[in-house]
């Protein structure tokens, strides 16, 4: 096959059986091995190769039958690419004789597709000498056939790409219509109101689960069903509901939405129940579809509107019950609410008020201190109270004044009896004052009158004992013994008596009270009067109370003194003074381990002048424990006393909640 002027008819056989073949390739790569193999196969070549400019300009050599370092020492000459190009510029086919490594006749083929040269398929033969032109033609033909082929897959593969980005487009907007789909079916299921789609006859078309559960059906059975006979057949009293007259058929007919706000709808085994609901008809263009009912049970809100209904009539009588005036203006100043009570004070009925300015309905309040109350609650959003009478009016009135947003509410309350009450008081109180002044007066006139000659007998007494020992035996020194301790004891029964009066008379003054401190005190002042005794103090620091110091120090020194007393014949004894909680507030306590009493007669300890021991071995008045008591009341407290005999005593006693005065009150 060296002589290219003879070309055998069997190669054009080839060539045909090729093109066919081609046909079913699927790739280019498929494409340019085919190519390859049948010119080396049925023609003269021996090598072949495929080049094309990248985007950069440059000459690229590719799916080349030559070894990979011959084929990039031999193809990519400088004289190889110049022909390239020019074959890709002109369209034309060029020979041109390469050293691979032997000289080589080599064949520049344009591949054309869609009248541009896309790349050149070269073709390589084992001698130098021209190649023959009906070969070339063949070439040519084939060059031919691989553009067409080139053009054909290209095509394919653009058109599977658009195939596949149109079938991904389609599989999306599916899956979005089935998404918006089934959101839109999970909505009308889920929703609260019945939704009815019907037809242009009042056919129903669909219906949701809440509008089937309503009016008693299942879903299915309502499909096809006329709407109006179905659920909307009969009045609330049982006569029947023309079809002309529904509201929903008119909609369907007039084109035009409506809403109705309070009909019946009826349910599969007859019972009604109260609705509201809305028609919508469809339109495609001038073309009537049919409508859309949404309806919503109302029988619960009905049910809340007797019950607000019963509920402000409950109010207004409790109102019209309140025996004070109790009126309410709005920020025009006209009544919205007026009780009877108020009103038939001046003979009228409550709905004679309301509507009505108040300042031209009682011109007499305008420029009072009535009006500017009123006035002040209502701009300054405040509380007011205050009295009126006299002047406005023959009674006496407390009034109260609350403001809301945009309103006030007036309460005034009859205080003509609580006021004479109080006058009455007030001269009581001022007639108890003089009376206790008086008093006061007499007790130390008396006081004075009675120790005078008391002193006298006492010291008359001791004058006789002393200056006539000699002439008066051992009998009647003890009777003028006798005589001076009466004496004395009477003196001192006045002195306590006083005391107790001034205790009740005293007005306390509120300070911080270190109980503590103050027990401690007290406690050294016992011993320094008598140091012989050993008695243990158990004194908790710290305890603070609010109260008058002096009366509380005259409180706690009689309870120490009693526990002094009482533990004189204890050689071990033990004095305390301490705080604990009962019951929720905090108990004081003075506890000896004294002679104690018998809690039998606990009821006369804090009884003036009763006394549960004897005088003479524990000597007092009995006073004492009086004084403690009133001291304690006085600051809003209570006391009492626990003992067992031989055992000791405790007093317990509290303190009130009494404000502190301001420093220097």
């Amino acid at each position: 096959m060296n002589d290219f002027q003879d070309i055998q008819p069997q190669l054009f056989e080839a060539f045909i059986k090729a093109s066919q073949y081609m046909v079913r390739l699927k790739t280019q790569q498929d494409m340019r091995e085919h190519l390859s193999k049948l010119v080396t196969t049925f023609f003269a070549a021996s090598w072949t190769a495929f080049a094309k400019r990248d985007a950069k300009g440059l000459i690229t050599i590719y799916n080349s039958s030559l070894p990979d370092s011959l084929a990039a020492r031999c193809l990519s000459a400088g004289d190889v690419n110049k022909t390239i190009a020019d074959v890709l510029d002109s369209g034309f086919l060029a020979t041109q004789v390469i050293a691979v490594p032997t000289p080589s006749m080599t064949v520049f083929l344009p591949v054309i597709e869609e009248y541009q040269t896309t790349s050149v398929m070269l073709i390589g033969h084992q001698t130098a000498s021209p190649v023959g032109s009906d070969l070339l033609n063949i070439y040519l033909a084939i060059a031919g056939l691989a553009g067409e082929t080139s053009e054909r897959l290209h095509n394919e593969l653009e058109l599977n790409r658009h195939r596949t980005q149109l079938e991904g487009l389609v599989k999306e907007r599916t899956a979005e219509l089935t998404s918006v789909k089934h959101q839109n079916e999970l909505i009308l299921n889920s929703v609260g109101e019945g939704i009815c789609g019907l037809d242009s006859d009042g056919r129903i078309n669909f219906v949701n689960p809440a509008a089937a559960k309503m009016i008693g059906w299942k879903p299915e059975g309502l499909i096809g069903r006329d709407g109006h006979a179905t659920f909307h057949h009969s009045h609330s009293d049982g006569c029947a509901y023309l079809v002309e007259d529904c509201p929903v058929r008119l909609a369907l007919k007039s084109a035009s939405a409506k809403a109705v706000t309070d009909e019946n709808f009826f349910r599969k085994d007859g019972t009604r129940f109260p609705v509201e609901f809305t028609v919508t008809p469809i339109k495609e263009g001038s073309h009537e579809l049919g409508a859309v009912l949404v309806f919503r049970d109302i029988s619960k809100r009905k049910q809340a509107e007797e019950e607000l209904k019963r509920s402000n009539q409950k109010i207004n009588e409790i109102l019209d019950s309140i025996q004070e005036d109790f009126y309410v203006l709005d920020s025009t100043w006209k009544f919205i609410f007026a009780s009877r009570t108020f009103t038939s004070k001046i003979g009228k009925e409550p709905a004679d008020f309301v509507g009505h300015n108040i300042w031209q309905m009682f011109p007499k309040h305008l420029g009072t201190d009535y009006e500017k109350n009123l006035r002040d609650a209502m701009e300054k959003k405040e509380i007011r109270r205050f009295e009126i009478g006299g002047k406005y009016t023959n009674a006496c009135y407390e009034m109260t004044v609350f403001p809301s947003q945009d309103q006030v509410i007036i309460l005034g309350s009859d205080i003509t009896d609580r006021k004479k009450a109080e006058e009455s008081l007030e001269n009581y109180a001022n007639n108890l004052e003089t009376a206790n002044k008086e008093l006061e007066a007499f007790s130390y006139s008396v006081s004075h009158d009675l120790k005078a000659p008391l002193r006298a007998m006492d010291s008359f007494s001791e004058i006789l004992i002393e200056d006539y020992k000699d002439k008066i035996d051992e009998t009647g020194r003890d009777y003028l013994n006798r005589i001076r301790k009466a004496s004395q004891t009477m003196s001192q029964l006045i002195n306590d008596m006083l005391k107790l009066s001034r205790i009740v008379r005293t007005e306390i003054q509120i300070d911080m009270v270190d109980l503590s401190e103050m027990v401690k005190n007290i406690a050294n002042e016992l011993q320094d009067t008598n140091p012989g005794r050993k008695v243990e103090f158990v004194i908790t620091p710290g305890i603070l109370v609010k109260g008058d110091q002096g009366l509380l120090d005259i409180c706690l020194k009689n309870l120490l003194e009693n526990a002094w007393k009482f533990t004189a014949n204890n050689t071990e004894a033990v004095i305390e003074f301490g705080a604990m909680q009962r019951d929720g507030q905090t108990v004081y306590f003075v506890k000896d381990n004294g002679i104690g009493f018998d809690m039998t007669y606990s009821d006369k300890l804090f009884h003036p002048f009763q006394r549960l021991h004897s005088g003479n071995e524990y000597p007092g008045t009995g006073i004492g424990l009086a004084i403690v008591q009133r001291i304690v009341r006085r600051h809003h407290g209570d006391i009492w006393g626990e003992s067992e005999i031989n055992k000791g005593t405790t007093f317990y006693f509290t303190i009130g909640n009494i404000a502190v005065d301001p420093p220097g009150n």
